[in-house]
């Protein structure tokens, strides 16, 4: 049985070129997961080191040639703050096959990592894969593909699973299949609903993620990595007929207060605020 890897990584990092240059020799089936490596650091309260930190620079520029020389590749980089990583890395999700993604990961690490070459817009990018004997044109028509964007985004968020005592993270991309609406017919505050069933959001403070770790700060945390992003929308503020609620059926009811509250047994007279 092939074990499978994945692998997450950014163009930005010179360690993960050296670990992917490795794990093509091995027998296991890679997994490609691009990520943006600047906004997990920035989640996680990360900064990079080796960029603030000049002592720490110069020591990974020489750990970096030792493990170049050990693992026999030339390591001739090009300037990091140059290339658009994010790009690079949209490229390699433009891909058609797992092969072709294998392909374009391998000739952009050798491009910025070997042979020096910046990669800051599309025209550096494509000839680079062009260049592998890799057909370029429909990468460029995807490169700035919603879908490849979004999936970009979903490899970053998917640090927050990845999170040691992170035990489950649901959202309504891998939520189970849930029942309609339950409970006694006209009282819905008692009525069970089902949630993160589709990327709508209905009404203010409407859950998008459910988080299940060893502690609460854990599950804290970790749902302090998930970037949610919102499409605005024009609101809607005209009242529409009972039909347009959907399965929601509305509650109406109309009495007469003030004998009510005389008839009460009891009577509450309080001022309440809510913060929103």
């Amino acid at each position: 049985m092939t074990q499978t890897i994945e692998l997450f990584y950014d163009f930005r990092s010179p360690y993960s070129y050296l670990a992917f240059t490795q794990l093509r020799d091995l027998n296991v089936e890679i997994v490609l997961r691009p990520m943006q490596i600047l906004k997990v650091m920035e989640k996680v309260g990360n900064v990079p080191t080796t960029i603030t930190c000049a002592a720490k620079g110069r020591y990974a520029r020489n750990d970096l040639a030792r493990w170049a020389h050990r693992y026999g590749i030339t390591l001739n980089p090009s300037n990091m703050r140059d290339n658009d990583g994010d790009a690079c890395s949209r490229a390699v999700l433009a891909a058609a096959s797992p092969a072709e993604a294998a392909a374009i990961t391998l000739a952009l690490y050798r491009a910025c990592w070997s042979e020096g070459k910046t990669l800051a817009t599309a025209d550096d990018i494509l000839p680079a894969i062009a260049a592998a004997g890799l057909d370029p044109a429909p990468i460029s028509a995807r490169l700035n593909d919603p879908a490849v964007i979004a999936q970009l985004e979903a490899n970053t968020n998917e640090a927050a699973e990845r999170v040691a005592g992170v035990r489950l993270v649901w959202t309504h991309h891998n939520a189970p299949e849930q029942g309609p609406p339950e409970g006694p017919e006209g009282d819905m505050m008692d009525r069970a609903r089902p949630e993160f069933v589709s990327d709508r959001i209905d009404y203010y403070g409407m859950p998008v993620a459910f988080v299940v770790a060893d502690s609460p700060e854990i599950a804290r945390h970790a749902a302090g990595l998930i970037e949610v992003e919102y499409a605005v929308e024009p609101g809607r503020y005209a009242l529409g007929s009972p039909g347009e609620a959907g399965e929601w059926k509305s509650e109406t009811r109309i009495g007469e207060i003030e004998p009510a509250l005389g008839a009460a047994a009891v009577t509450v007279d309080a001022t309440y605020s809510t913060p929103y």
